[in-house]
């Protein structure tokens, strides 16, 4: 009896912390910028306090980029991201143009993220108002940007045009960093030796008749070693079982 009455008093707890807007806000880990919330779905960023690093996957949002190669482990969502590029973007927080330095472009993400540990280290300050934010520059420098008669952009717009080009021209090169990245790292996970691998044997055995059979599955992707070291042959299965 006295069990229950503490039971009860738990329930009534957490029911309450539910309902409660500040308990909700605290508990979230992306907000969206005030004033990116406007337009395109595409258009709007986020601020993450699990990401490690900005990201964007829309080319349209930097103002200047770079290309480069590369990959990034350790993203905070437990899977690869391939990277394409780095530059700047410029964002509307509120009111006012927000210039972010070193973002990653990425086809891996299907969103616009800013890193909430990075934009502390950049120098910005981060205002949260429920589920949004708004960024705080500390420094802001004046950009003289004059607009051309001939082409109607500004000389920023002319640089960040060939840039992107140049970015997206390179497909066949970031595919075949891709490629080799997966290949090295598969190879030195050392899947292909002469002991056969039981975990792989186990997941190629697998089928998906019965609920149970979904949730053993499910089950295996708590386990973030696991999901890391075989992410390649879980993704098969998981994609048999949504079929």
């Amino acid at each position: 009896m006295c069990i229950e009455r503490i039971c009860a008093v738990d329930t009534g707890t957490q029911k309450l912390q539910d309902n409660d807007p500040e308990f909700q806000n605290s508990q979230r880990i992306e907000y969206i910028v005030a004033g990116t919330d406007g337009g395109l779905w595409s258009e709007i960023w986020y601020v993450s306090k699990t990401l490690k690093r900005h990201y964007s996957g829309n080319m349209d949002m930097f103002k200047r980029i770079k290309n480069l190669s590369s990959v990034e482990t350790n993203t905070g969502e437990n899977h690869f991201f391939f990277i394409r590029g780095i530059g700047v973007t410029e964002i509307k927080s509120g009111m006012e143009n927000v210039r972010i330095q070193s973002v990653l472009y990425t086809p891996n993400i299907d969103r616009n993220v800013l890193s909430l540990n990075q934009l502390i280290t950049q120098g910005f300050t981060v205002k949260f108002i429920g589920d949004k934010c708004k960024l705080f520059p500390t420094f802001s420098v004046p950009l003289f940007n004059k607009r051309s008669d001939k082409t109607g952009m500004t000389k920023e717009e002319e640089v960040g045009m060939l840039e992107k080009e140049s970015v997206l021209s390179r497909e066949t090169e970031h595919e075949r960093f891709k490629t080799e990245f997966l290949n090295d790292y598969f190879e030195s996970l050392n899947v292909s030796t002469n002991e056969p691998d039981w975990n792989i044997l186990i997941l190629q055995s697998m089928s998906f008749k019965e609920f149970n059979d979904c949730k053993a599955l499910l089950v295996m992707l708590e386990d973030e070693s696991y999901v890391a070291k075989y992410r390649y042959h879980i993704d098969i299965k998981f994609n048999e079982m949504i079929d």
